[in-house]
């Protein structure tokens, strides 16, 4: 569960504090993401341990057999 303002992966300023990199410390080096989420997004994202498991649910979210769904939370009133 991806908090938001926290980035997938290297990049920039950002070298350690990385989901991939916390998730690395805590299961091992071999578990990779399968997709990824923006840096201030927050939500759930897959890692897989293996090269098959990744490519196979890889395969899936590129045929739309993962449903997805974004919720967004907005204060105050539109002005439309």
């Amino acid at each position: 569960n991806k908090p938001g303002n926290l980035p997938m992966h290297e990049s920039g300023l950002y070298r350690r504090k990385t989901l991939s990199a916390i998730v690395a410390e805590r299961f091992g080096p071999e578990f990779q993401p399968v997709h990824r989420l923006d840096r201030e997004t927050s939500g759930v994202v897959l890692f897989a341990a293996t090269p098959f498991l990744r490519r196979e649910l890889s395969l899936a979210f590129e045929s739309r057999q993962v449903a997805k769904r974004y919720v967004a939370i907005a204060y105050g009133d539109p002005l439309w």
